[in-house]
């Protein structure tokens, strides 16, 4: 019987959501303004997963808020088809929110799919419930935009009427608090939970979710019909024993990626908000060439190829063969949450400092630069070292390692600070910039990424 160990899912992976088909398991992960949109997990022991790809590849996100997007899917298996419901939320300002919920079915959690069908704007966090009789019901969180009321207005449900595309119009609360988590049942008939959680970074006492939601399972029993932790208590277990499949397969704790296979791995990398590659594999074998672009806090296209950072205790290297001839071009590697949270290790150029290295941070509305390192032309090698609330960089031109200077503020990109509505997670990745749009590229080979639980 294979052991369980929590999370399941490291790093950005919340909100998800499982189905049990056969003898294969699928969670359904929200992807906000990332793409490719809602992350597809696989298994076939609850234990071991793996990424099998993306369901929506299509959907442009140009334009969306930090954390906006790709809400909450959720994945469920009726009539011989998988049903993917998801939200699309357009605008998160204060008590409004402009939200499309959208359902399409196909015959895989890959697709393909069907045209998408409109299922209203009545909010979000919502599932769908079918019936044994045939009819099909969507249970989810009703938001109330109105100031002095509660923006969580309860639980609803309302009928989706199939044959016509649409859902009833008539939704009915069931529920005045908010919950979010759903239940699979392995052939045993034991009842697990799936569910989302955070492994915060400490700094100066305070906790700070750096690598974003993670998702995890837990046991249930059912007591007088409603579900319960079958340890007891309110905390999740660390880890458990399942009545199902072999041992599960060790995780691995490094990968690299030479860029040598003509496609990128997009069950590895992500991109931000717009459906246009980002990179070009053929105009130099080996290498990942990016045309630079917008800066950082670009809301469209970004130059910009990101990885999940899944452990507090992460280095990131890359090989970056850059040349830029002006201030207002500039490579290299970055760590990212969103718009207004990032750090950047960057070779750029000016006429004070020939080519040389800076690390740029945003905070926030405040961007910071670090004194500016002169280097030689030619091939530099970039690290970036996580560790636990704190980046440290490092480069090496030729010869043996030498360190940047000072302690970067990892705890800044997280959910929990700055006092605003976040909800995704730390990358860390490859971009260039070319605010001319001139048509300045970047080069980068030799990825390596090592991860220490």
């Amino acid at each position: 019987m294979p052991r369980i160990d929590n999370p399941i899912l490291r790093g950005f992976n919340p909100d998800p959501s499982i189905v049990r088909v056969g003898d294969e398991y699928f969670i359904a992960t929200s992807t906000f303004e990332f793409q490719p949109a809602v992350r597809i997990h696989r298994s076939t022991d609850l234990a071991s997963w793996e990424v099998a790809g993306h369901a929506l590849e299509n959907l442009d996100l140009n334009g969306i808020p930090d954390s906006g997007g790709v809400w909450a899917p959720s994945l469920s298996y009726s009539e011989g088809e998988f049903w993917l419901a998801y939200s699309v939320v357009h605008t998160m300002d204060g008590d409004d929110k402009d939200i499309e919920n959208w359902l399409v079915t196909g015959p895989s959690p890959l697709g393909p799919w069907s045209e998408p069908v409109f299922l209203g704007s009545r909010g979000f966090d919502f599932s769908f419930f079918h019936d044994d009789d045939g009819t099909h019901w969507i249970v989810g969180v009703q938001w109330d935009h109105r100031p002095g009321f509660p923006s969580f207005s309860g639980i609803v449900v309302e009928q989706y009427l199939p044959e016509l595309r649409r859902t009833s119009g008539e939704a009915h609360r069931i529920y005045s608090e908010a919950g979010h988590g759903e239940l699979v049942q392995p052939p045993s008939g034991r009842w697990i939970l799936v569910h989302l959680a955070a492994r915060p970074a400490m700094h100066l006492g305070e906790r700070y979710g750096t690598l974003g939601r993670e998702t995890c399972l837990q046991p249930i029993v059912f007591d007088d019909g409603w579900p319960r932790l079958a340890h007891g208590g309110h905390l999740p277990a660390t880890s458990f024993v399942v009545d199902a499949g072999s041992e599960p397969t060790p995780r691995p704790s490094s990968w690299s990626d030479a860029f040598d296979t003509g496609t990128l791995d997009r069950r590895r990398w992500s991109t931000l908000r717009s459906t246009d590659p980002v990179g070009d594999l053929a105009a130099r074998p080996g290498w990942l060439r990016i045309v630079g672009g917008h800066t950082p806090s670009s809301a469209f296209a970004q130059p910009m190829v990101l990885t999940r950072v899944e452990e507090h205790d992460t280095v990131f290297e890359a090989t970056v063969d850059a040349a830029p001839r002006t201030s207002r071009e500039a490579a290299g590697i970055i760590a990212y949450y969103d718009r207004s949270g990032w750090i950047w290790l960057q070779v750029t150029h000016d006429d004070e400092h020939g080519r040389h290295l800076r690390v740029v941070r945003r905070d926030g509305r405040t961007t910071t630069r670090s004194a500016a390192i002169r280097i030689p032309e030619g091939e530099l090698r970039m690290r970036a070292h996580l560790d636990g609330s704190v980046l440290r960089f490092a480069y090496r031109a030729g010869g043996e390692w030498s360190g940047i200077p000072g302690d970067f503020p990892a705890w800044t990109l997280s959910d929990d600070h700055g006092g605003r509505l976040r909800f995704t997670g730390m990358f860390l990745g490859l971009r260039a910039e070319d605010l001319d749009r001139r048509g300045w590229y970047a080069d980068f080979s030799a990825v390596e990424v090592t991860a220490r639980s």
